[in-house]
């Protein structure tokens, strides 16, 4: 069965369709793949195959990402379409945290309040920073 696109790479310069095993699809056009989640940043190509299976399991947060960083090749920051930031722990406890986001996220709303990180790096804490509203930054 032949791998599937899954996302869009920012390589620096453009934009390459990744496929389901990290590998870039260069007959495909980025043009005709919009839809796919952006990621960008180095190694996150190859890492785009365990950011999808965490996600799998968690499609309504998948579709509030509009954008994946790839952060010092070991995880994640997620850009969620509201503009709040989701810093990921190391690829190791990326499923749980990414479980505990969606959980908290149906519950709570939290990508739809006046925040500007939600921060998952450290185990069992979920660290909130709100939005500056003296200079608009976040929410």
């Amino acid at each position: 069965m032949p791998a599937e696109p899954v996302a869009l790479w920012h390589d620096g310069t453009r934009w390459m369709v990744v496929d389901t095993m990290g590998r870039t699809m260069p007959g495909l056009s980025s043009d005709d793949y919009t839809g796919l989640m952006h990621v960008a940043g180095e190694g996150a190509a190859e890492a785009v195959p365990d950011l999808v299976n965490a996600l799998l399991d968690q499609p309504a947060l998948a579709r509030k990402i509009a954008y994946a960083l790839r952060v010092s090749e070991r995880r994640w920051d997620l850009t969620l379409r509201t503009g709040v930031s989701a810093q990921m722990p190391g690829d190791e406890l990326l499923k749980k945290a990414v479980d505990r986001l969606a959980d908290v996220e149906e519950r709570a709303n939290l990508s739809n309040r006046k925040l500007e990180t939600i921060d998952l790096r450290v185990p069992d804490r979920m660290i909130l920073k709100p939005a500056d509203e003296t200079t608009g930054e976040g929410q």
